[in-house]
């Protein structure tokens, strides 16, 4: 009989970049050492001894810069040469998408009033009265020192 392929299990089985992970396989020499490597780039997670089972577990942080796609964990048996396999995906990260918002403001009930705008002209007034006053006072000033006319002089 032919001894099954050993499986590896991945936990998460779609972890995302950054993330911690942990894959175990058996299938190995009991005492040897496995090499683990993440592919799409080769990214050495290190080694471990396989168990008195044969089986061994690699616990490790995924790249934060790992891109989206298919990608793969890779065990390799230093001595016995047993390769087992782990794919998996990263999905792309969503794009937060902003929708710009807008107040509007709503004007009160009419009063039956307009509103008062631009500047006071009451003040503008109370001085137009005081010049005009004081150009009155300046002219019959002005005849009195002058004296009476004569028509025929």
């Amino acid at each position: 009989p032919v001894d099954p392929a050993p499986v590896a299990n991945l936990n998460p089985s779609s972890p995302t970049p950054g993330a911690a992970a942990t894959m175990s396989s058996g299938g190995f020499t009991p005492g040897e050492t496995v090499t683990a490597t993440l592919f799409s780039d080769p990214v050495s997670l290190g080694t471990a001894v396989a168990n008195s089972g044969g089986t061994v577990t690699f616990s490790f942080t995924l790249p934060a810069t790992l891109a989206a796609g298919a990608h793969r964990v890779e065990l390799q048996g230093q001595t016995s040469g047993v390769v087992v396999v782990a794919p998996f995906e990263v999905a792309a990260t969503p794009v937060a998408v902003t929708t710009p918002t807008t107040t509007a403001t709503v004007a009160p009930a009419s009063t039956g009033t307009l509103p008062a705008t631009g500047a006071g002209t009451t003040r503008l007034a109370e001085m137009g009265v005081v010049v005009l006053a004081l150009g009155a006072a300046l002219a019959t000033a002005a005849r009195r020192r002058s004296g009476p006319v004569s028509a025929g002089k």
